[in-house]
């Protein structure tokens, strides 16, 4: 299952209206040619982030990172709504604009890389290529779903939410933040086996991280590892 939800982490946190940035700046204000350079100074801050996070995810935790990433999309997320909720115009378009780059910014340094490091590191080695078969599989089911969607979500002829789709982005985020806290295990650092044993050990999540080798936490407690 939680090769399952890191899956749709992407989705949760936007990426799906990030990757519309063009389209969806002219929805809320953004000058059709302002829109591209929108668009391409999004790309161009993720392709950044991502190089970055080859630093940070070797360096943080990837659990730290998910709660961190999401934590923060949260509030920016929230801020768009609440701005699209006051007024419409140029400005909110330019401060949605600066929020969707933000957003790429924050997220392809922290969740977005850490999701694909945990989907890797949860699936027990013998169904591994299961495990991420159905990751690939949930996550682009999502991501089609997403696609179709949301353009009917903030479009003014269908839902009209325009910048107010910043609260179901929050909302998404608040809930796999919540989900992330109290599920997904800190695995950094550690080899097969032990992540076996933890998972076998039934440890909650925030136990991963202090959990040694040396047989120092109660095993009394058992349970089949999960794909």
């Amino acid at each position: 299952m939680l090769v399952l939800f890191t899956s749709v982490l992407p989705q949760a946190f936007g990426l799906t209206l990030l990757s519309q940035a063009s389209y969806f700046g002219q929805v809320v204000g953004i000058e059709p040619k302002v829109s591209l350079v929108l668009l391409i100074a999004g790309v161009v801050v993720g392709c950044i982030a991502n190089i970055i996070s080859m630093w940070s995810i070797g360096r943080f935790g990837h659990r730290t990172l998910s709660l961190a990433g999401l934590l923060v999309c949260t509030f920016l997320w929230l801020s768009m709504g609440i701005a699209g909720s006051i007024s419409r115009g140029t400005a909110v378009g330019w401060f949605c604009s600066a929020i969707l780059i933000v957003v790429t910014a924050s997220a392809g340094l922290t969740v977005w890389p850490a999701s694909y490091a945990i989907g890797s590191e949860v699936s027990t080695l013998h169904l591994r290529a299961k495990a991420q078969g159905a990751g690939w599989l949930f996550s682009s089911a999502f991501s089609a779903g997403f696609g179709l969607g949301l353009p009917y979500i903030y479009n003014p002829d269908a839902g009209n939410l325009r910048a107010m789709v910043g609260y179901i982005f929050a909302a998404f985020c608040l809930i796999t933040l919540l989900i992330t806290f109290f599920y997904v295990p800190e695995m950094k650092g550690r080899t097969p086996s032990e992540i076996d044993r933890m998972f076998e050990l039934n440890l909650k999540a925030r136990e991963f991280v202090h959990w040694r080798a040396d047989g120092s936490k109660n095993e009394k407690y058992t349970s089949p590892r999960a794909v």
